[in-house]
């Protein structure tokens, strides 16, 4: 037989085993024992015995139902069983019994935070440290539920202030590191993820990460380590999987990335993101990828379908004859990006006594392409911090009558709201080029060229076109001037190229080399962020000699501020597009700064992107229907160097006057297709589901 003084002493050294072996001793005697069972209770706690310790605490409390600790130690195995809802009573009970435990109001707190009820969080963290002040893991937590709550400056301010308290806190590094690159401050969040890693190499979130961010500064054979030491790890970790799928398309190695964007979906059918990042992936596959991506999109469908089941449409208003339309926007993208560089021209020549324009961001991040933008919305509201439900009611409550998706399964979307069908009329344009597989998704904006009616099948939703093009290019700010072809200064052509490296393919480098042997003193300038990696340089030039292709011949290249990207256009006779994902914003950047692109038709929206451009711009000659085609075209542009230098010294006038920049044109297309759509709904005769 123990004593309870000799087992809790034990205890208190660290003596697990010996001091449960001294409980057990009392229990034996005196079964009634709360105390023992407690602190038996509580060393299964602390040996991940959760189970058990759940049970010994139930039946501590069966005897002694004011137990203080006996409740707050059964919320804590809650906890770690993830049962965050049922941990909550004995937690409220406890910190009613005992007011000044600091502990028990931290662990409600937790509780509450995960079961979604973070304000109420907020009060148990902030009571917590007023009993306490110097707990840095309430400081964490806190830093965890400001940022679920967009309190983002509050947030930050708690994960530092942890970390202040103890500077080796791994899981504060990590969470730092997330919140600044959600924030877009990736060089201070990867040292963050970096020293998370070094305190704990076997910290998998941290490699997760750091992965993520080095995907997005163009370090991708590093990222390709993080990605798979975190899942070494741990092999279920979907984002990982995410990441080390996208690293390995960056690298050309489709078939492996697809693998492992199967295996996230394997591991959680029900991850929407996972769906999300394979559809925008079958954009870079070839023949036969349409019906695979289309089916996909209905397992996406299905999906947010599942997850939104009220629908608001009973509560439109009926407004069948509004003087003016209001129309909102839901992107992440309204800064300089692809997205805010085909939306500024049109957006500034929308007749506002037409249409009424609402925006709704779905990313912090602002610049002065934002700056400017913004006066042109009657409203401009972030849906970044909203759940779907709450973006679909505020975007609702607004009175929208079509809203436009302007990200499809790009980053940033929010495309689940859509399935609450939030507004009468609802369609997909510019930001993607593929169906959104979205059910209440009514209308996908296009163009005769990019979708022609053998195409239509590849959508779910029915395709609106526009008359001449779905897309109308905002000329740069600035007076760069076009200069003549370099070819007529050195004794070679230049090719270029300056796509993200995903979408150079084998096909694509197959072309090249093909090409660069038909015109034996032609150079190949490529350009993407990737190349500042020397690590990914001598991987893609691996890759190039494979396919025939000597390094020597490459000028490589990392990214350029903008003004500078589009000077180096001075440095390429042709831009190349590559196939089956050409360019859009590149190709209208080289346009207008004389550059003409060779584009290779494909037959998907997005592999007729190329086709549909150059169509619009004037220069259907640039088009080619194979790859043969493209070869033979490239070959005899660059064997007409007279006639290059002409086209380049007109190029900018051509492209400035057609229908590709005409935003005035556009403008007056677009409102006409929103009221369109509009009246093809007739929505005074709400009261039906339409789906």
């Amino acid at each position: 037989m123990s004593n309870l003084h000799d087992a809790l002493l034990l205890h208190r050294q660290g003596h697990l085993q010996e001091a449960a072996q001294g409980y057990r001793s009392i229990l034996r005697a005196e079964p009634s024992n709360v105390d023992a069972l407690n602190l038996l209770g509580l060393v299964n706690l602390q040996s991940g015995e959760y189970p058990e310790a759940i049970r010994l605490f139930r039946k501590c409390l069966k005897l002694k139902p004011d137990f203080a600790a006996a409740h707050g130690h059964l919320g804590e195995a809650l906890i770690e069983m993830k049962s965050f809802a049922e941990a909550t009573p004995p937690l409220r009970r406890a910190v009613a019994l005992a007011p000044q435990w600091a502990e028990a109001h931290r662990n409600l707190g937790y509780a509450l935070n995960e079961s979604g009820q973070f304000e109420a969080a907020l009060s148990c963290y902030q009571k917590a440290l007023s009993l306490q002040p110097g707990m840095a893991p309430v400081h964490n937590h806190l830093g965890n539920t400001f940022s679920e709550l967009g309190r983002i400056p509050d947030a930050e301010q708690n994960f530092r202030r942890a970390l202040e308290l103890s500077p080796d806190f791994v899981a504060a590094h990590h969470n730092l590191g997330l919140l600044l690159a959600r924030s877009e401050q990736s060089d201070e969040a990867e040292a963050c993820f970096r020293r998370a890693i070094e305190l704990d190499a076997a910290y998998p979130p941290a490699y997760g990460g750091l992965a993520a961010i080095l995907l997005k500064k163009g370090m991708i054979p590093e990222a390709e380590l993080c990605s798979r030491r975190a899942l070494a790890l741990v092999p279920f970790f979907v984002d990982a999987h995410k990441t080390l799928a996208e690293a390995l398309c960056a690298q050309g190695r489709y078939a492996e990335a697809e693998t492992h964007y199967a295996e996230a979906l394997r591991i959680n059918p029900n991850n929407f993101e996972a769906h999300s990042s394979l559809l925008f992936f079958y954009c870079h596959r070839g023949e036969g990828s349409s019906q695979r991506a289309l089916e996909i999109a209905h397992q996406c469908s299905q999906l947010v379908s599942k997850q939104s089941s009220r629908r608001l449409f009973k509560r439109w208003p009926a407004d069948p004859a509004p003087e003016r339309l209001r129309v909102g926007l839901v992107s992440g993208d309204l800064k300089s990006h692809p997205v805010g560089f085909f939306l500024e021209s049109v957006l500034s020549r929308i007749n506002p006594d037409r249409i009424e324009l609402f925006a709704y961001p779905t990313n912090r991040h602002e610049d002065e392409l934002t700056r400017r933008i913004r006066p042109l919305f009657s409203r401009w509201t972030s849906i970044r911090e909203l759940s779907y439900f709450d973006a679909a009611q505020t975007i609702h409550r607004d009175g929208v009558h079509v809203l436009l998706d302007l990200s499809g399964h790009t980053a940033f979307n929010r495309l689940p709201l859509f399935a609450w069908q939030p507004a009468p009329v609802q369609a997909s344009w510019l930001g993607y080029f593929a169906t959104t597989g979205i059910a209440q998704m009514d209308y996908l904006l296009a163009d005769p060229v990019s979708v022609p009616a053998e195409l239509r099948s590849q959508f779910t939703e029915e395709v609106w076109n526009l008359p001449d093009t779905r897309l109308c290019f905002t000329e740069p700010i600035g007076d760069l001037p076009v200069s003549a072809p370099p070819s007529l200064t050195k004794a070679y052509v230049t090719f270029g190229c300056f796509q993200n490296t995903s979408k150079i393919n084998d096909d694509v480098l197959k072309c090249w080399s093909q090409l660069l042997a038909r015109v034996p003193a032609s150079r190949l300038r490529l350009q993407a962020k990737q190349f500042a990696d020397p690590r990914f340089v001598e991987h893609f030039e691996c890759r190039c000699r494979e396919h025939g292709i000597d390094a020597q011949r490459l000028l490589l290249s990392g990214e350029l501020p903008r003004e500078q990207y589009l000077a180096a256009h001075g440095e390429v006779d042709i831009i190349l597009d590559t196939f089956p994902y050409p360019g859009g914003t590149t190709t209208c950047e080289a346009l207008w700064m004389g550059v003409p692109t060779l584009t290779l038709a494909g037959d998907t929206m997005i592999g007729r992107q190329g086709m549909s451009l150059l169509t619009a711009a004037g220069l259907p000659e640039w088009i080619a229907g194979n790859e043969a085609e493209y070869v033979d075209k490239a070959v005899a542009f660059a064997g007409d160097l007279p006639r290059l230098a002409q086209l380049r010294s007109e190029l900018r006038q051509k492209v400035l006057a057609s229908a590709l920049f005409d935003a005035t044109r556009f403008a007056r297309h677009l409102e006409e297709a929103l009221w369109g759509m509009w009246q093809a709904k007739g929505i005074g005769r709400i009261g039906a589901p339409r789906h």
